[in-house]
């Protein structure tokens, strides 16, 4: 789609709705999780970067190979990048376009988990960790994505801190919360309805 816009502000006006369809990706209040089982490239990448959990199959690689074509990612990438594995390895990450597998994934923390050698789908990853959220209570489970997404934007501990209070006293309020200090006590599953 580039290739055919010939300004910078046509270009800069794409990339900004691309941005934007991440940020609202990564603002919903449901977890997003990534399968990743080829490569994830330039926008691809910074696409798995917004979600809130990333797996990866045997066959899966990531790159932001942007400087090798002497721009920078655009949609997010330099600023999620970072704040996921840490400035170093995201430094030598963009400045290399250095292609990383999913083994190094997990070192750098890019990855949450990957599949077995030989294994090429990570959906069975994926569901895992989608059958385990639906054990959590909805409204915790949303508290806890907003308390971090939003905490990470502060730069004031304390303030980031006054964050996860709010989001602690929506949970503590909840009928999700009665149930299941019920359910705990009764030795019971708990019956969460969201409220």
């Amino acid at each position: 789609e580039r290739k055919e816009m010939k300004t910078p502000e046509e270009i800069c006006a794409f990339v900004d709705k691309i941005r934007a369809v991440l940020l609202g990706l990564e603002s919903l209040p449901q977890p997003v999780i990534a399968s990743v089982d080829g490569y994830a490239m330039g926008g691809g990448c910074e696409l798995s970067l917004a979600a809130d959990l990333r797996v990866a199959g045997c066959k899966a690689q990531f790159a932001l190979t942007e400087t090798k074509l002497a721009i920078i990612p655009g949609a997010g990438g330099t600023q999620r990048l970072p704040r996921l594995i840490g400035i170093p390895y995201a430094k030598e990450m963009i400045m290399t376009g250095k292609m990383v597998k999913p083994d190094e994934a997990l070192r750098y923390g890019l990855i949450n988990a990957k599949t077995d050698d030989g294994v090429t789908s990570s959906l069975d990853l994926a569901m895992d960790y989608a059958r385990q959220m639906l054990l959590t209570g909805p409204l915790g489970l949303r508290a806890g994505k907003q308390a971090i997404n939003r905490g990470m934007q502060e730069s004031d501990f304390s303030k980031a801190c006054q964050i996860e209070r709010e989001e602690y006293l929506v949970t503590i309020k909840s009928k999700d919360k009665d149930e299941a200090l019920a359910a705990f006590k009764e030795k019971r599953k708990a019956d969460f309805k969201g409220e």
